[in-house]
């Protein structure tokens, strides 16, 4: 009779899990649909292998589309060529062109506009976190926020290893007022790509906004998971102590339940992250949304409307 019982549990869970998997996918293509993200990321021809590839394969597929800013074409990625040097200090010039390349073919369809790097973004929660705000308004963008006393921008602004987020709006003001304009954007040249559109995006009365949640949790991670999940101290986690205009903690209790994007991610930990993200399950324990889900309604009926996940989104950001 036991031996019944424990098979009939295991049925159960078995059925939850498939019916939970299927449930997520039409949840994650509704949500897509409603909020619509065009990814752009940094890359050079070094990289096709160690990361354009691996991050093509994992996280970019949730974008609505997507793009690399590259010294190379290749329409294979696909890659866009913008200028022949590669590095850091092109990066400025790299995006600038992206963000016009962008902006005068898709720049009306879609919401928001995401920059990345040696990233992996979870798009579902960057779209959560999106979810109640206007990509029409021209007023704030999003990611990790710092403050370099040298660097004379008194908001701040977003660091660009971990991404960060643009309305179509600010993306129309800054491609249309304010690269055209010398005394708005720096003109081209060996330039910190983050540090020099922060200024522009400053100068155009775009301000970066803390991207935290609301126990003050860092979304927008801008080292490696390993260095802040660790409770260890260590260089980069310390620097960036420094500069970020939110506290950061140590250890797992100072990340978000619902993190958007972390940095310095290479090719093997792109693959691991999205097996434990969107491959695993812990028996027993199910999604805090899904929970929501489970307690207002009708799963088929709130995927829907997606008004359920509004209300998740107000009580998480």
């Amino acid at each position: 009779m036991k031996v019944i019982y424990f098979k009939g549990i295991i049925f159960m869970l078995l059925l939850f899990l498939v019916n939970t998997d299927i449930v997520f996918d039409k949840f994650a293509e509704k949500l897509k649909k409603r909020v619509k993200i065009f990814c752009i990321v940094l890359t050079g021809k070094d990289f096709k292998h160690s990361r354009d590839i691996p991050q093509k394969n994992t996280w970019l597929r949730r974008c609505n589309k997507y793009v690399f800013a590259s010294s190379v074409n290749d329409p294979s990625l696909p890659s866009i060529k913008l200028l022949d040097k590669h590095g850091y200090d092109f990066s400025y010039t790299k995006i600038r062109g992206a963000f016009k390349y962008v902006y005068e073919r898709y720049g009306n369809q879609y919401d928001w506009f995401y920059k990345g790097e040696s990233t992996y973004s979870v798009m579902e929660n960057l779209r959560m976190f999106l979810l109640r705000k206007d990509p029409n308004k021209a007023k704030e963008y999003y990611g990790f926020r710092v403050i370099f006393r040298d660097r004379n921008i008194k908001a701040g602004y977003t660091t660009g290893g971990s991404g960060y987020v643009i309305s179509k709006a600010s993306l129309k003001k800054l491609v249309t007022k304010g690269f055209p304009n010398k005394k708005i954007c720096r003109p081209l040249a060996p330039l910190l790509e983050d540090k020099e559109i922060g200024q522009c995006l400053a100068n155009l009365n775009i301000r970066p906004v803390n991207s935290n949640d609301k126990r003050q949790r860092h979304l927008f991670i801008p080292g490696s998971l390993k260095e802040f999940a660790s409770p260890l101290q260590n260089p980069r986690k310390l620097m960036f102590k420094r500069f970020s205009l939110m506290p950061i903690g140590n250890g797992i209790s100072s990340l978000s339940k619902f993190p958007i994007a972390f940095h310095y991610i290479d090719n093997r930990m792109m693959y691991t992250l999205e097996y434990l993200l969107y491959h695993t399950k812990v028996a027993g324990l199910s999604s805090s949304v899904f929970n929501w889900f489970d307690r207002h309604g009708n799963n088929e009926k709130l995927i829907e409307a997606l008004e359920g996940l509004k209300n998740i989104s107000k009580s998480n950001y």
